[in-house]
């Protein structure tokens, strides 16, 4: 019984572990299309946003440098950082670590160093274990002297090295940045970068089947062809599969608008934007036709009703003058640039409008009479009024028409 029970206790110690550490993963891991993007998550506690972004740009700066890949097939990965400020002052020291992120707390060196149990200063380091198994989370210590000046030029890679811990790595692990964090070995290793992923997202990360469609045919990899190189390796009448890299046999219907050969699609594909396309799929040359659709109001006179819209009043298209500066016109301005003007507008009423200066200033529903007297007279009708207000002729042109009549009263104000 006591067997049992010690079985027992000890899956459910393990398998709580396990939910954890999958749960609280700071470093994780996506691999997609044969590309691979590793994320760390790192929450700063006593940071400031100056200090957090170039320790983010650093890290990512370091280890994306010189376009990292990974396994036989050559994937491509990318390396991003996603940072957080506590800003808690009862979690400044990252006890607790807040879920989904690494913590470290950040302190003045020349006050309070980071120093470890025996006393041991720092310029920055990783709390015990200080390696990530996994992606799981870590603390630590870092001052506000890290990524400082290197006496040879440039500066310490100190945030992109404590990364690597981040990720998996140990102290002088490899001739690059977990042993020099300044001058040119300053950068991940290739076996730096390759730990990584495995630690991080497994052993089989970049499958075989990422090799096809890199344009070389990896004979090592089970492949008899690939689609990007050139001969493709397989025979006149065959096609290479995109996903497994070996020949076929294509099964082109003419049909459907799928071709054997290039020279048959382009004579049977005409008109108006048509094209052929070889597509990798189905080994065929496809004819590709742009189609226009033209989509137009359906008109039910029996759907519409009480439809007797009221045009805009002459009155509110008279409105749209007030504030027209007419004093770039020649004719006109001198004309009507400070007047008291009567409009009468053919089966439309009459109305007055003041000007000053080459402003129209007020658009009134009645005409100008005594004490006031009006300085001119102007007749037109409705449509040259809607003409200027939708601006479809100018007030020069009306007048050169003859749509515009005027008369003077007085001399101008």
């Amino acid at each position: 019984m006591k067997e049992r029970c010690f079985y027992f206790i000890s899956f459910f110690i393990l398998i709580s572990f396990l939910l954890i550490t999958t749960s609280y993963a700071q470093t994780t891991c996506e691999a997609k299309d044969c590309k691979i993007t590793i994320t760390i998550k790192i929450a700063f506690a006593g940071a400031t946003d100056a200090q957090m972004n170039d320790w983010k740009q650093d890290i990512e700066d370091v280890w994306n440098g010189d376009g990292p890949t990974t396994g036989d097939c050559d994937c491509p990965v990318t390396f991003k950082v996603e940072t957080t400020k506590i800003t808690d002052p009862a979690k400044i020291n990252c006890r607790p670590p807040p879920a989904g992120y690494h913590c470290i707390m950040v302190t003045p060196f020349a006050t309070n160093p980071p120093k470890d149990t025996r006393g041991n200063t720092y310029v920055g380091y990783m709390y015990p274990p200080g390696i990530s198994r996994h992606g799981q989370s870590l603390c630590g210590w870092w001052s506000d002297i890290m990524n400082r000046p290197a006496p040879a030029g440039g500066i310490y890679h100190d945030a992109a090295h404590e990364a690597g811990h981040m990720m998996g790595l140990d102290d002088k692990e490899g001739d690059g940045l977990m042993t020099h964090t300044s001058g040119d070995k300053a950068k991940p290793t290739q076996e730096n970068i390759d730990a990584v992923v495995k630690n991080i997202c497994g052993a089989n990360a970049c499958p075989d089947r990422c090799c096809c469609g890199n344009g070389v045919i990896d004979a090592a990899q089970g492949e008899t062809c690939d689609p990007m190189a050139l001969p493709s390796g397989c025979s006149q009448n065959e096609a290479c599969c995109p996903i497994c890299c070996n020949c076929f046999q294509p099964n082109c219907n003419p049909e459907n608008g799928a071709y054997a050969t290039q020279l048959e699609c382009e004579s049977a594909c005409s008109g108006f934007s048509s094209g052929c396309y070889y597509n990798y799929k189905t080994g065929c040359w496809d004819c590709v036709k742009l189609k226009i659709a033209e989509h137009k109001p359906v008109y039910n006179e029996s759907r519409i009703k009480h439809c007797n819209h009221p045009g805009e009043s002459i009155y509110a298209l008279l409105q749209r003058l007030i504030g027209y500066d007419f004093s770039g016109i020649p004719f006109v301005c001198p004309e009507f640039g400070s007047e008291w003007i009567n409009l009468y507008i053919t089966d439309s009423g009459e109305f007055s409008i003041i000007t000053l200066d080459c402003i129209v200033l007020e658009v009134n529903e009645s005409l100008i009479e005594p004490p006031d007297f009006p300085t001119m007279n102007a007749f037109t009708d409705k449509e040259t009024v809607k003409a200027i207000a939708n601006e479809e002729i100018s007030i020069n042109q009306a007048l050169d028409e003859g749509r515009i009549i005027f008369e003077k009263l007085s001399e101008e104000l």
